[in-house]
């Protein structure tokens, strides 16, 4: 886990104070002039060098607070063979309080930015997929603020990543629900349309005409 800045990038933002527990990663910063967007950021990256196999997930809770923050940035990179530097990059990104919350991204939100067509020669057409199960690094950043030479601060203190089945099940009831109804629905016209046979039985009376008395 390790804490960066836009100086990369030309910027000079600075990281004023940092610190990386078990529990919480926290960063204190000021967000400079320099580059067109000033930003800091934290990545994680597997000590060993291997891939994180995320392919069996679909929902990603973030327990975090940020102080003069408005959203965060999360960016997940995986293999890409079609890519030279074999990285392509996917991002979503989330509102974020100063009140201890947890947030959910559901992953089918991550899209390549442009950004990362352009860099890469590629088109949105070309139909690049990530490769979910060999995730090299998992990054945070912040986003859109514009008022610099100001004291902002961010605190994580977890980054789970869960299979939400919640709307298989809805889907799933919704089906059941609409094919009872359905069956219920047929036998109720069966029924409707089977009319019993009614016989009336009557038997023919003579009546006598009546005497005209005019």
């Amino acid at each position: 886990i390790q804490f960066y800045t836009d100086t990369n990038d030309g910027g000079h933002s600075e990281i004023t104070s940092s610190q990386i527990t078990d529990s919480t990663l926290q960063a204190s910063f000021i967000l400079k002039q320099g580059f067109v967007r000033p930003y800091i950021g934290l990545w994680i990256r597997p000590a060993d060098g291997k891939f994180i196999n995320l392919s069996r997930f679909n929902t990603i809770k973030i327990a975090a607070k940020g102080k003069n923050l408005s959203n965060m940035n999360m960016h997940i990179v995986s293999e890409g063979k079609e890519v030279k530097n074999n990285k392509v990059y996917s991002s979503s990104s989330f509102v974020i309080t100063n009140i201890t919350t947890t947030y959910t991204i559901y992953k089918k939100s991550f899209k390549i930015p442009d950004w990362w067509y352009d860099t890469n020669n590629f088109s949105p057409t070309d139909n690049i997929q990530p490769e979910w199960e060999k995730v090299s690094e998992i990054s945070f950043a912040t986003g859109l603020t514009p008022e610099v030479d100001q004291e902002r601060q961010l605190l994580i203190y977890s980054v789970s990543f869960i299979r939400d089945n919640n709307r298989v099940i809805v889907s799933m009831l919704l089906i059941f629900v609409g094919f009872a109804l359905f069956l219920f629905l047929v036998e109720f016209l069966k029924t409707t349309m089977k009319k019993k046979e009614i016989t009336i039985n009557y038997k023919p009376v003579d009546v006598e005409d009546k005497p005209d008395n005019t």
